[in-house]
């Protein structure tokens, strides 16, 4: 039996009505969607051409503007000696003429300030904005993969290395995405949903700085029945995955002509596909488990977003051997001697896509300094720099000093590009942007302020009156002891200030959004030029100014060449991403003896500071000096006893 209870009060024609509505409303708002979508294609495409030519125009300004000025001195010039014929010949006084000087000078001189106005309102950003990515295209395509940037204090070196390691982070995360996009559409037979799960769960496989761990962990779980090769279902019936898993195994033992109908061939190299696949899941763990590629010697806030710090670096991740084992005597508990053989620890946890920066080259791997020569020559780290390229695929080795050539010649002698920095300026942007927000502000500051001085003035004049009325109820009742009086004096003092008004405070919240979204769009959109000679030698000879766009143009290396160039970094790239003054905690250990005194600085953490654990840890023998640093802190740090 139905129950008779509706469920709900509505008609049954409003609901039809409101729906065929709905539906007679989805081609307009379609219409409108695709007019939109068109006059946004049209009006950007014009906007990119506009920018194009202006850029163009900005670029040769300087002939543009003598070439424009005589056309016009000649109209100028013609006209006067027309003017001057019809005066002196026929002694007639044309003030048409003169009228036409006035007005073309005059509209002359107007053209040249809605030019000029134009440029600082809306060109000269877009100019700024251009050279920008002109140099993360320098970056992240033309710039050596081993580069030196020195030059004197407080001139911008940290600004620019920083700025360079923020590009090619960027650079790094776009390209493992789309080389991870790129797998996805070669490996078409594989589960990748299924993939992305298992290398999140079995991520601690992939940590491995070896690549034949990696590839071991992998095949193994390849190899797992719940998992067989992560081929999707309806590839299992015509695809035996104990084959595949074979096949694979055959084509590592045998790169040269291994054929198969499961490789890729990218006309340079041949793969498997689950090689593919092993390298897809790197990259996933690389991009979205561990997440920073930055290694560095200095605190550096990798990404702003997150608030993820870069990763410290050491000398000894650069090692390639190890120092001989130490034998010590220690005494047991039963008081007896035994000599303990200590066995240096091998750390080397380095991978792809990385980047490695050294700050104060010149400081902690100074030239001439026999210490260095001992630690180079132990370690073989100029082997490392010598290799890595060897060792490693998009891996970034970025040195900041003060002279290139105080660092030690082993290690200098493989430097591929030198940057010297002669200059750093903060351009501030978003300029236009400001623009209507400057003006609202003002708006918003009028009458934030002038409500809060009237809500100043009301308070004042509510506790003066009020209070004059208490004085007076106040005589009243002690004159005649009445109630009514006492009644009201009561109800005095339960009276309140009125609440501030919700305009006067929704104007508050504005003015201090809208100064605070100034502030911000000023650094973020701000630009640093940085002047600077790229050079492939320590000393910049024959010194060429050259632009962004020819350097970006050239087809050949530098070969004993020099330029000087502006960089053009975003603020966000630099400021904010790391302490510029962190070096002053290696005084410390200098300071110890001096009557001065400072704060000791903290772990190496969000504070970006620097600490005496994290020098010892680098492994910087004038680190370890600075500090007094003791050898049995580095047996404890470096060693482990070994049981003979």
């Amino acid at each position: 039996m139905k129950s008779e209870i509706r469920l709900s009060e509505e008609s049954a024609y409003t609901i039809w009505i409101n729906y065929m509505l709905e539906c007679a409303l989805i081609p307009i708002k379609l219409i409108f969607h695709l007019i939109g979508l068109i006059a946004g294609l049209i009006f950007g495409s014009l906007l990119k051409l506009w920018n194009k030519l202006y850029d163009k125009l900005y670029d040769n300004k300087a002939h543009l503007t003598k070439v424009f000025l005589k056309i016009v001195g000649l109209i100028e010039a013609v006209i006067l000696v027309i003017f001057l014929i019809k005066y002196f010949w026929n002694n007639e006084c044309i003030t048409s003429l003169l009228w036409w000087m006035l007005w073309i000078a005059a509209g002359t001189a107007v053209l040249l300030i809605l030019f000029k106005l134009y440029h600082e309102l809306f060109g000269r950003q877009s100019i700024l904005e251009g050279y920008v990515l002109l140099t993360d295209q320098y970056v992240c395509y033309k710039l050596a993969s081993i580069i030196k940037i020195f030059g004197p204090p407080r001139v911008g070196k940290d600004t620019t290395g920083i700025s360079i390691t923020s590009i090619l982070v960027r650079f790094f995360r776009f390209m493992i995405k789309k080389t991870m996009s790129y797998i996805r559409k070669i490996c078409y037979i594989f589960d990748f949903n299924l993939v992305e799960t298992v290398a999140y769960l079995y991520r601690r496989h992939f940590y491995q700085p070896s690549k034949i761990k990696r590839q071991e962990a992998f095949i193994y779980l390849a190899g797992m029945p719940r998992f067989h090769c992560f081929l999707k279902e309806r590839y299992l019936k015509e695809i035996n995955y104990h084959e595949l898993l074979e096949e694979y195994k055959e084509s590592i033992d045998n790169k040269v002509d291994f054929k198969s109908k499961y490789m890729y061939d990218s006309g340079i190299s041949k793969l498997h596909f689950l090689n593919l696949l092993n390298e897809y899941m790197f990259l996933y763990v690389r991009l979205y488990v561990l997440k920073n590629f930055v290694m560095i010697n200095q605190p550096y806030l990798e990404d702003p977003e997150t608030g993820l710090m870069a990763k410290e670096n050491s000398v000894y991740f650069m090692a390639l051997a190890s120092k001989e084992d130490e034998l010590r005597t220690e005494i047991q508990s039963d008081g007896s001697k035994k000599t303990i053989i200590y066995k240096e620890k091998v750390e080397f946890p380095l991978l792809d896509w990385t980047i490695w920066y050294d700050t104060e080259n010149d400081t902690w791997l100074p030239n001439r300094d026999n210490t260095v020569e001992e630690l180079i020559s132990t370690y073989r780290l100029r082997d490392f720099k010598a290799f890595y390229g060897h060792f490693f695929r998009h891996f970034h080795i970025i040195q900041i000093c003060h002279d290139s050539q105080r660092m030690n010649k082993k290690l200098r002698e493989l430097d591929a590009c030198y940057i010297n920095i002669l200059n750093r300026e903060e351009i501030l942007g978003a300029k236009k942007r400001n623009a209507i927000l400057f003006f609202l502000q003002k708006i918003t500051d009028y009458f934030a302020s002038k409500g809060e001085l009237k809500e100043e003035e009301r308070t004042e004049n509510f506790y003066s009156k009020i209070q004059k009325k208490y004085d007076f109820y106040n005589r009243l009742y002690r004159a005649t002891m009445k109630d009514k009086y006492f009644e009201k004096m009561e109800e005095i003092k339960r009276r309140k200030v009125k609440e501030v008004g919700i305009i006067t405070e929704a104007f508050k919240r504005w003015n201090e959004r809208l100064l605070e979204k100034i502030d911000q769009n000023k650094r973020k959109h701000g630009i640093i030029r940085i002047t600077a000679t790229i050079s492939d030698q320590p000393v910049a000879t024959n010194l060429q100014e050259t632009t962004l766009k020819k350097l970006l143009d050239r087809d050949k290396p530098l070969y004993h060449e020099s330029f000087k160039v502006d960089l053009y970094f975003r603020m966000t790239d630099s400021m904010g991403r790391y302490n510029d003054r962190y070096m002053e905690s290696i005084a410390e250990a200098r300071a110890v003896e001096s009557i001065l005194d400072f704060y000791h600085v903290l772990n190496w953490d969000k504070r970006m500071e620097i600490t005496r654990n994290i020098i010892v840890r680098m492994g910087y023998p004038a680190g370890q000096n600075f500090m007094k640093v003791n050898k049995e802190e580095l047996i404890k740090l470096r060693y482990v006893p070994v049981e003979k």
